[in-house]
């Protein structure tokens, strides 16, 4: 009977060992697949999000680049009328509109408030010392005749503007 025994403990170890066999040549193979599969699936479905994100910020980045690039282009055609006029004649460049620069919200001089601004360079040409130096103080720009004579006081600013005579 011990033979028995040990025949039906060899068979044991040995079934056991070829269903270990089994499970390590097939069953696991296959499960590891299936994981794999499914974490590839499920970080592929957490990674979606992002790249729509990633996709939309493109897109967005490329926009914002495209406003730049025509307010570059806005800026360098002011700056070329506003120093240049229509076709480079004289005559025509003084009567190009001025846009004046913002002047971070300083008060307008009393003697000069509620007059119109020169408008063109010209008329900045024309305008009387007690207006251009008042500009020049609404822009915190050196005034009076410490700051040179009227045509230099003008000319500065002109210069402020982006106007160079």
């Amino acid at each position: 009977m011990a033979d028995f025994a040990q025949v039906g403990q060899l068979l044991g170890d040995a079934i056991e060992h070829r269903v270990a066999q089994a499970v390590q040549q097939h069953v696991q193979p296959a499960v590891q697949q299936a994981v794999t599969a499914q974490l590839g699936t499920t970080v592929q479905a957490a990674l979606q999000p992002i790249h729509q994100t990633l996709t939309q910020l493109q897109h967005d980045v490329a926009g914002v680049q495209q406003s730049l690039l025509g307010l570059r282009q806005d800026v360098q055609t002011l700056g070329a009328r506003q120093h240049n006029g229509v076709c480079c004649s004289g005559v025509l460049r003084g009567a190009i509109s001025i846009q004046w620069p913002h002047h971070g919200g300083g008060a307008m001089p009393a003697h000069i408030a509620g007059q119109p601004l020169p408008a063109t360079r010209d008329e900045v040409l024309q305008a009387t010392a007690p207006v251009v130096d008042g500009m020049l103080s609404l822009y915190g720009l050196p005034a009076g005749s410490t700051a040179g004579n009227v045509l230099q006081r003008q000319n500065d600013l002109l210069a402020h503007a982006g106007i160079y005579v």
